[in-house]
């Protein structure tokens, strides 16, 4: 892994193993092995410092929201924090775009992830800017690599069951991605479909 190449504090490519900070890669091989559906999933404990909380959709909104979490610059309390996300949201950029909203990083198909780089603690913010005190995740799409336009079909159907009950409910994770070169041009396009069903301890 210290053989990676990352831009994430450096600003430039540099090895791993030449940047002084500790940066966190998470890879699209990884993503896959997890079977991650959800990019909040990628944080539950396994990357040092950070975690994430999904608020899921409050009424009359249609997207669910991550709030982002660092350890060291955070307070769950809204009016300790002095925010209304209860914390300063780790700066994050999307294939070299920072986003606006962080909480929305749940739109983001996982997916369609090539590779993602965090950087936690304040180091961060000598490259970007005061801002970045709590951390920086940089997040990279895949893109095309072949002239031959490249089809990829994900298909998954399983059950969700619960130790309290014999409920169950049906879950369906399904996503296709085309992806190619024409010339200078890079594509990848694709799209995702995850359904839980209803499901309660008190019905079947």
């Amino acid at each position: 892994p210290l053989d990676q190449v990352v831009v994430t504090g450096t600003v430039i490519p540099t090895d791993l193993k030449a940047v002084p900070n500790a940066i966190t890669v998470i890879t699209a091989k990884q993503i896959e092995e997890r079977g991650i559906t959800k990019i909040d999933q990628l944080f539950r404990g396994d990357v040092p410092g950070l975690f994430a909380q999904n608020q899921g959709s409050y009424s009359g909104a249609l997207l669910d929201e991550v709030m982002m979490f660092s350890r060291g610059a955070t307070a769950l309390s809204t009016a300790s924090a002095g925010t209304s996300n209860s914390t300063n949201p780790i700066k994050t950029y999307v294939d070299g775009v920072e986003m606006a909203d962080s909480k929305y990083l749940s739109q983001i198909d996982p997916k369609s992830i090539e590779r993602i780089e965090i950087l936690t603690g304040p180091q961060a913010s000598t490259i970007y800017g005061s801002n970045a005190i709590n951390g920086v995740m940089q997040i990279f799409t895949k893109r095309g690599t072949t002239s031959r336009p490249e089809l990829t079909l994900n298909l998954l159907s399983g059950w969700v069951e619960h130790d309290f009950s014999n409920a169950r409910t049906p879950q369906h994770d399904y996503s296709a991605q085309l992806d190619g070169v024409e010339g200078r041009l890079s594509y990848n396009a694709g799209g995702s479909w995850n359904y839980i069903g209803p499901w309660t301890p008190a019905k079947q």
